[in-house]
């Protein structure tokens, strides 16, 4: 429990100070890109654009990752939208131009949740680019239906990946995530080349219904 309470005060103490550089960031890049300026030096700009947005996404989850620890019962149950699942894909979408890779995303249902916007980012986010760090070449499906959130690359496996620590890391913090929320994460190679990472969502409602059942 006093482990519990120390993380979730790191969390908050880390937020409420990262806030701050993180709008001078952005309000310095605002007047960057109202400047005459290059198309080399413009791309820079929104490179740093982008980087701060994931990052305020970043603070954004921690704070929420808290209220939700704190106040579990309370946390309302959403619906995860086409559109906020395009704008995630959208954050690595300059990562995947880089190696001229494609995403494919296909949209089956719509699954429901009491993670933020700011969580699902991170979790999806961190598939994505480890999908894209995977793969040389072709496309990275992203698919969701009623009851979940698929990743699937057209890789060669896990030990093609150049950066094997840095992915690891990013399949730790999914798998941590997942943890919190009682989400079910696999993640598998298979036969015929690419890696397919899959959270079903739906083991969420059952662990919190199984909560309130009553006890004989």
């Amino acid at each position: 429990n006093q482990v519990i309470k120390r993380e979730q005060a790191f969390a908050r103490y880390a937020s409420h100070e990262l806030r701050t550089p993180l709008t001078v960031m952005k309000g310095s890049s605002s007047l960057l890109a109202r400047s005459p300026s290059t198309p080399f030096q413009e791309r820079q700009i929104g490179r740093i654009q982008d980087a701060t947005q994931q990052m305020s996404t970043m603070v954004d989850a921690l704070l929420g990752l808290v209220r939700y620890e704190r106040n579990t019962d309370d946390s309302p149950v959403r619906t995860i939208s086409e559109q906020e699942l395009h704008n995630i894909v959208a954050l690595s979408q300059a990562q995947a131009d880089e190696k001229s890779l494609e995403f494919n995303v296909q949209i089956l249902g719509h699954p429901q949740t009491k993670a933020t916007t700011a969580v699902l980012n991170i979790t999806l986010s961190n598939l994505i680019r480890n999908g894209i760090a995977a793969t040389s070449a072709g496309t990275i499906h992203i698919t969701m239906t009623d009851t979940t959130l698929s990743v699937k690359d057209e890789g060669e496996g896990f030990s093609s990946v150049p950066d094997a620590e840095g992915h690891g890391l990013g399949l730790m913090i999914v798998d941590d995530l997942c943890r919190r929320y009682g989400w079910q994460f696999t993640i598998d190679t298979h036969s015929e080349g690419g890696c397919e990472a899959v959270i079903d969502l739906s083991s969420e409602h059952h662990e919190a219904c199984s909560e309130q059942l009553p006890q004989h």
